[in-house]
C-alpha cells in the first residue's frame, strides 16, 4: 500500500511483489486541463521494476496487474515502464495509452518507421501494443525528480510532456486525438515484480485550460501535497487507534468468557438428608440458571464473531490507502 512521508508519497518501497495506489475522491469537472506531476524512480539494483502509472479513468482505485492498476480501465493513462520486457533497449519507457475497457495491454513496443531516434515520439499503430498512442524513452531511475504534463485541449488535442532531472529542456513524448470526457477520477499506482524500486509521488496538480488554450487562474487555493500526505496519515492512525480499541474489546471479552466459564455451578449433587424445615434445592433451578449461562455465553462468542469481522474490514481499509 501508499505509505506518506514529509515531502513524498511512496507508491511502493524497494521491496519484491508490492503493489500501492493513491486516487482521488473527487470527479474531474474541466473539461480542457492540464495536469502535472512530479515523480523519482530510485533503486540500488542495476534493473528495476516494473513501473507506475498515472491515471483518469471513470472508475476509481481498481487494482489489477497493470502497474497495480487494472488492465481492463476506461479512460487515459501514462505509463512509466522500466523494466525491458521485450528487449528493445526503449526501457526505462513512457507511454499514453488508451482503453475502452476491452483492450490488453503489452509490453512490447517498436520504433517509428520515420525515425530511429530514442527521444522522439514514435507511433505504435502497428498492434504490437494496441492500447498504446505513442511514448518515448526516458533515463528515469536514479536520475533525480522528473516532471510529466499530461495536456488536453478544448480542441480534443491530448499532448504528453515529460522532463527528466533538473535544467533539462521539456520533451514531447506523445500526442493524438482523443475525446476525454469530464466525470473522471485522477489517480496513481505502482508495482514490483521479481526487482525492486522506490515509486514516489512528490507534487500533483490539475489546472483548467480555456476556451483560448490559457491555463485559468485556480478558484481555490492549490492542493500542497503536504496537505494530502497529512490527510493520509491522519486515516491511517485513525483506522490503526479503531483497530486497538476493537482488539482490547476483545481480550474483554475473552477473559469475561474465561470468568464465565470458571464459575459454572458444579453438577448437581443431591444434599444429604436434613431436618425438614431446611429449604431444599430445586433442580430445575440449577438447569435455569445452567441454561442462562449458555445464553449469555453464546452472546459473548457472537459479540467476539463481530468485532472479529470489524478488525478485518478495517484492516483492508488500511491496505487500500
Amino acid at each position: 500500500r501508499a505509505t506518506a512521508f514529509d515531502d513524498r508519497i511512496r507508491l511502493t518501497p524497494q521491496r519484491q511483489g508490492q503493489r500501492g495506489a493513491l486516487w482521488n475522491v473527487f470527479e474531474n469537472t474541466y473539461a480542457a486541463f492540464e495536469a502535472t506531476f512530479q515523480f523519482e524512480v530510485t533503486g540500488k539494483a542495476e534493473m528495476g521494476a516494473d513501473g507506475l502509472g498515472f491515471w483518469y479513468t471513470t472508475e476509481r482505485a481498481n487494482s489489477g496487474s497493470l502497474f497495480g492498476n487494472s488492465e481492463r480501465f476506461v479512460g487515459i493513462g501514462v505509463l512509466i515502464d522500466t523494466y525491458d520486457n521485450d528487449g528493445s533497449g526503449l526501457h526505462p519507457y513512457a507511454m499514453l495509452v488508451f482503453n475502452d475497457g476491452s483492450g490488453s495491454f503489452s509490453h512490447y513496443h517498436q520504433k517509428s518507421k520515420e525515425s530511429h531516434r530514442d527521444d522522439e515520439p514514435h507511433d505504435h499503430s502497428q498492434a504490437v501494443n494496441p492500447l498504446e498512442i505513442g511514448g518515448c524513452s526516458i533515463a528515469v531511475r536514479n536520475s533525480g525528480v522528473a516532471t510529466v504534463r499530461l495536456v488536453y485541449t478544448v480542441n480534443k488535442q491530448l499532448s504528453l510532456f515529460i522532463t527528466v532531472g533538473h535544467n533539462q529542456d521539456e520533451q514531447l513524448c506523445a500526442e493524438g486525438p482523443m475525446d476525454v470526457p469530464t466525470g473522471g477520477y485522477f489517480g496513481f499506482s505502482a508495482a514490483t515484480g521479481d526487482l525492486a524500486d522506490n515509486h514516489d509521488i512528490l507534487d500533483f496538480s490539475v489546472r483548467p485550460i480555456n476556451n483560448q488554450g490559457q491555463l485559468e487562474a485556480e478558484e481555490l487555493p492549490p492542493t500542497i501535497l503536504s496537505n494530502v500526505i497529512h490527510e493520509v496519515a491522519r486515516h491511517q492512525n485513525s483506522i490503526n487507534e479503531q483497530l486497538i480499541q476493537i482488539e482490547e474489546k476483545i481480550e474483554m471479552f475473552a477473559e469475561d468468557i474465561v470468568d464465565m466459564v470458571g464459575n459454572t455451578p458444579p453438577p448437581y449433587i443431591p444434599p444429604p438428608p436434613v431436618q425438614q424445615q431446611q429449604q431444599q434445592v430445586d433442580p430445575a433451578d440449577r438447569s435455569l440458571q445452567r441454561a442462562e449461562m449458555g445464553e449469555k455465553l453464546r452472546a459473548l462468542d457472537q459479540s467476539v464473531e463481530g468485532l472479529t469481522r470489524q478488525v478485518t474490514a478495517l484492516k483492508s481499509a488500511l491496505q487500500g490507502i
